[in-house]
């Protein structure tokens, strides 16, 4: 049964997930107070150093850490939840602005739209971003 199988894959992810939490904190608990300390810090700068990046006219800096795929299906929510602030390579070139009805995709160092998705218009259907700064719209 397919939902029996999900529910399965599911469970294991879910138990994966708080294995890994339960084994950092393990290894947070034989820190220093000197590397907790130093640890926090470098946290609070990471996080600060994020907000200043996606704090420009409302628009997301995108990642090159990973290939992120968006699907537009007239729900852009989606693609601004799946738009995060990471790879300095990628955020340097491309801005991602979403509204409730349209995505666009900048090129910042051409200082140009490179495209915009309109709220279903089957035609442009995902948008992925690359490792090494490669933006692909895929179609439908």
């Amino acid at each position: 049964d397919v939902g029996e199988t999900h529910k399965v894959i599911v469970n294991r992810r879910c138990w994966t997930a708080e294995l890994r939490r339960k084994r950092a904190r393990e290894r947070y608990a034989l820190l220093s107070v000197e590397d907790k300390e130093a640890r926090n810090k470098k946290a609070r700068e990471k996080r600060q150093q994020k907000k200043e990046d996606s704090q420009g006219d409302n628009q997301s800096a995108t990642t090159a850490d990973v290939c992120i795929t968006s699907w537009l299906n007239g729900a852009f929510s989606k693609v601004a939840k799946a738009v995060h602030v990471a790879g300095s390579r990628t955020r340097e070139k491309f801005q991602i602005a979403v509204s409730n009805l349209t995505a666009k995709v900048y090129d910042l160092q051409k200082a140009q739209l490179v495209k915009k998705l309109e709220s279903g218009v089957r035609e442009n259907s995902s948008i992925s971003i690359h490792p090494g700064e490669l933006l692909h719209i895929a179609l439908a």
